[in-house]
């Protein structure tokens, strides 16, 4: 609505929405630095061939519900035609539930982790292939042995569980902004002064029942066909549920909760210095305070009995996994299920020793809680250009930013004592340290150019260059350690140690774009895209095997993140809109849409070469559509192959390093929706 003889204006909008679901992915583990792969002939000849080998996968499957609700109100006054006042508040809330079940199974786990005399080099994989050319995967744990009995060469697969989760999210988001602008009569001259704040709120919880299987095995049958069976008598097969308690079970009640404020206040000022130029130039601080808090219990194993009602199928193999029936679960053990932290203890106020607060109901997580204090600082400075060059038309912009960032980072390192087999409790108890304090900060320069030419009206040639920042998630820069010590260690485990790594420099870029477009006279276009980027301090997770911990006993795996690379990415992208208005009626309310991206990428991390998590080789995206008499159609078709999602390091006590991919299989999709306007034009 409006007052005050249409100066003031104020709205009100709310949302509801709800979104049931069911999902699933298979997610496959390579090992690239394999590359020499001895393969067992149906003959029993060995022949070695250059490829990659999986070092193991996991499948899982999730259902639930999403629920979002959003109120937003704002008000605008406007006494002039030269200035005027904005201000909003937004509130979102966002709430999940899902039920997911997971399988997994890793066939270097234990294998790499193994306390090994030096005689012992690190695994390679093996690749036996069988008479119907089914693949089956195993390991040569010694150098130089190798069997071609088909039906005992493969002891590798060494880690598998099957767990259930039970998941509830919540986030809360509160906004409140204020925008003041002036322009002058003749606007040569446009200030603008933005200030917001937000506060998040956010819960998450999971109650998981695990079942653990160790020492598995993957072995191929007579026929060279893929099984999977455990390396004990005491379990036959993988759905012999009655012997999982003797390899070692936990139930886990684990809560994270994040509370930050957010402040940040922006100046603008747009000035006309002739018809053809305009200088914007400003400035941008923003501070961050975030408390991130872990908790969690688990407790010894329960008896399965009665807890899976089906199976799971594995991908790769011939065998299903359990599902775990998380409604017995909870059944059984309803108090397990029901405690909770929310409202107290740490979650109230960030303990100061890995003790957590005496009041916690569940067990303070010093290894996965911070806080952290975080600013940001930018000035920049930038000229608009829009004119004529040799009769040709010309727009484009250059400028610069200049950013400073400083960070403060507090964690706690803590100390659990656990059990890796077995059916004794898992004990979150340990060295009550006192909290430690990290710090960096740093100034970058990070200038742009943006260049468009137009020699027809119909047609746009664009240049692009810059240089880009991105910093580490704060997981990454909190000063937290977490130290893991294994009390029945009869296999000779290495303790485990994961930390993060305040010191980390934020990764930068050099982008460069060119564009071609043309447009028709029936509305259609056709762009075709160039690009390349060149990237500096990538960061990556290094792991070392065998590694002193001062005032901790045994050796450990040591796990943190690092800069640790560089790379380089290029390609190209083709997409046409062809709306087909020339048709005869009502045939000219047809359309379509296709888009090709072509991507070629190369990091290098130390001695591993890899490529750009998140993309694929290429992706083709399809659509045709139908717009007219209030209707709207459309089927669209989008295609990915194999995507790299993550590569990390790890180095064995004996200085042997290896290096691994995680990757997502091939994905299609296809979508169709169909709106129906029912009022309005």
């Amino acid at each position: 609505g409006s007052f005050f003889e249409d100066t003031l204006g104020i709205y009100v909008s709310a949302l509801y929405s709800k979104d049931i679901f069911t999902k699933s992915e298979n997610l496959t583990y390579i090992d690239p630095t394999a590359s020499n792969i001895t393969i067992a002939n149906p003959d029993g000849s060995l022949t070695t061939r250059n490829a990659r080998t999986f070092n193991g996968f996991s499948t899982w499957e999730g259902n639930g519900k999403e629920e979002k609700k959003s109120v937003s109100s704002g008000l605008q006054w406007k006494p002039n035609s030269n200035f005027e006042i904005n201000t909003e508040v937004l509130y979102n809330n966002f709430t999940t539930a899902r039920d997911d079940q997971t399988s997994y199974i890793d066939f270097s786990t234990v294998t790499n982790r193994l306390n090994r005399p030096t005689t012992i080099v690190q695994s390679n994989s093996i690749v036996l292939i069988g008479p119907e050319g089914n693949q089956s995967i195993g390991a040569i744990d010694t150098a130089g042995v190798t069997s071609t009995d088909p039906a005992t060469n493969l002891r590798n697969g060494v880690f598998n569980y099957a767990s259930y989760f039970g998941l509830r999210n919540k986030l809360e988001l509160l906004n409140i902004g204020f925008n003041g602008k002036y322009k002058s009569d003749d606007g040569n001259l446009i200030a603008v002064l933005d200030y917001s704040r937000t506060n998040q709120n956010s819960f998450y919880r999971w109650v998981s029942p695990y079942v653990i299987n160790n020492g598995t095995e993957a072995r191929a049958d007579a026929r060279g066909r893929q099984s999977i069976t455990f390396d004990s008598a005491n379990a036959a097969t993988l759905l012999d549920t009655s012997t999982y308690t003797s390899f070692g079970g936990f139930d886990e009640t684990f809560e994270k909760q994040t509370k930050a404020d957010r402040d940040a206040i922006r100046v603008d000022v747009d000035v006309k210095l002739l018809d053809e130029v305009r200088l914007k130039f400003g400035t941008f601080y923003q501070q961050t305070n975030a408390n991130f808090v872990s908790v969690n219990t688990l407790l010894a194993p329960t008896d399965l009995t009665g807890y899976f009602s089906g199976s799971t199928p594995l991908p790769l193999f011939n065998v299903p996994a359990p599902r775990v029936d998380f409604a017995a679960f909870c059944q059984a053990n309803a108090a397990f299920c029901a405690q909770t932290n929310q409202g107290r203890g740490s979650f109230q106020t960030f303990p100061t020793t890995s003790a957590g607060q005496p009041d916690d109901a569940l067990g303070f997580d010093a290894g996965r809680s911070y806080k952290i204090f975080e600013t940001n600082t930018a000035f920049y400075g930038q000229a608009d250009v829009k004119t004529e060059l040799f009769g040709i038309g010309f727009s484009g912009n250059i400028g610069a930013r200049i950013v400073r960032t400083t960070f403060e980072g507090t964690g706690i390192p803590g100390v659990r004592i656990r059990n890796r087999f077995g059916n004794d409790p898992i004990l979150n108890t340990g060295v009550p340290d006192n909290a430690v304090t990290g710090n960096n900060r740093f100034w970058r320069l990070l200038p742009s150019v943006n260049l468009t030419f137009m020699p027809t009206n119909n047609i746009n040639v664009r240049f692009s260059a810059s240089r880009t920042m991105s910093q580490a998630d704060y997981t990454a820069l909190a000063p937290i350690g977490g130290a893991t010590i294994y009390r029945d260690n009869s296999v000779n485990l290495f303790n485990e140690f994961s930390g993060g790594n305040p010191l980390l420099r934020p990764s930068t870029a050099w982008n460069y774009d060119a564009t071609f477009e043309y447009y028709t006279s029936y509305g259609g276009a056709f762009i075709a895209s160039f690009f390349y980027k060149d990237v500096t301090d990538l960061t990556t997770t290094d792991t070392l095997e065998g590694v002193s911990i001062a005032g901790l006993p045994g050796l450990f795996i040591s796990q943190t993140t690092v800069n640790l690379g560089k790379g380089n990415t290029y390609g190209f992208e083709l997409s046409t809109n062809q709306p087909l208005t020339f048709l005869p009626s009502p045939f000219d309310g047809l359309g379509f849409t296709a888009n090709y991206t072509n991507i070629k990428s190369k990091v290098t991390r130390g001695n591993q070469t890899t490529r750009f998590p998140g993309f694929s080789n290429y992706s083709v995206n399809v659509s045709a559509y139908y717009q007219k008499y209030g209707w709207q159609a459309r089927i669209s078709y989008l295609y990915r192959p194999e995507v790299f999602l993550s590569a990390g390091r790890s180095t064995s006590s004996t200085g042997v390093e290896t290096f691994f991919e995680t990757v997502r299989p091939p994905r299609a999709s296809l979508d169709a929706s169909l709106i129906k306007r029912l009022f309005g034009n």
